[in-house]
């Protein structure tokens, strides 16, 4: 049986989005919640997912930093859109040491609520690839910043809908960053799925099951699942909303029943 993880992404961010993440995970349709720990419903909902899983010991659920540089208010630098970074970092232009205190923070943020280091790390947007900030990544494992326990999601994907996209994300950075992963040895995962444009008019359904055909065992979809909300700033809303009716439905649990869900907390098994 193909194990798989799915990990739900963008936790502190708003309301809707930690309260249909966490209705998942109390219904056993997630394997991993990644968190933004500088989101304004971070620290609310943090504590409200720490709380079920410790009333929940035999839910094995992987819960992870969601590394941010381009939402919202940051920790001690101003955030910027992601083109920005793309063309400051393959211009090699980039603050360093601003963005390891960064990173650092929000480590910290992290561990302050949940008691323990993040089971894995990713990025918002997949800022963590970016030529210079995923060497930055690196040299916090190099120092046990980040234990060697914590797996790291790499995005490279040479399969699945989306060409262009796939195309875009593995030139900018997911190539590369999945080859010093592998060189470095850290624990990853073996493939990656979710890619998609997310229009409120695709059929979610339909692409969930080409992400799991497309996944290897241990491989990992991200998602964005989160009730209806009505904030006109955040361009995926309603593709959230979508995610989440299907996540929340019986055609989930009939069109996923051949797979295993993998939380893989501690990487073990993520050695891609």
């Amino acid at each position: 049986m193909k194990s798989i993880i799915l990990c739900a992404d963008d936790f502190g961010q708003n309301h809707e989005i930690n309260e249909g993440i966490l209705a998942l995970v109390k219904k056993e349709r997630l394997s991993g919640v990644s968190c933004m720990t500088t989101g304004p419903l971070w620290q609310e909902g943090g504590e409200a997912l720490k709380h079920y899983l410790a009333s929940s010991p035999s839910k094995n659920i992987g819960v992870g930093l969601h590394f941010n540089l381009t939402f919202g208010t940051l920790f001690s630098r101003p955030s910027a859109s992601l083109p920005s970074w793309i063309l400051r970092t393959h211009l090699r232009h980039i603050p360093k040491e601003e963005i390891k205190r960064e990173c650092i923070t929000q480590l910290q943020a992290f561990q302050n609520i949940m008691g323990h280091p993040p089971h894995f790390i990713d990025g918002h947007e997949h800022i963590h690839q970016l030529p210079g900030i995923g060497e930055i990544l690196f040299s916090l494992y190099e120092e046990k910043q980040i234990p060697n326990t914590t797996y790291v999601r790499h995005c490279f994907t040479e399969k699945g809908p989306f060409a262009l996209k796939r195309w875009i994300l593995n030139g900018v950075g997911a190539r590369q960053f999945h080859e010093k992963v592998q060189q470095r040895k850290i624990p990853h995962n073996t493939s990656f799925a979710g890619i998609y444009d997310f229009s409120p008019s695709r059929n979610y359904q339909q692409l969930f099951q080409r992400f799991c055909e497309d996944s290897a065992s241990s491989g990992l979809i991200m998602c964005h699942p989160a009730l209806l909300s009505q904030d006109e700033t955040d361009p995926i809303r309603n593709a959230r909303y979508n995610e989440y009716l299907y996540l929340d439905s019986d055609s989930f649990l009939k069109d996923f029943q051949g797979y295993h869900q993998l939380s893989c907390p501690l990487g073990e098994a993520c050695l891609g």
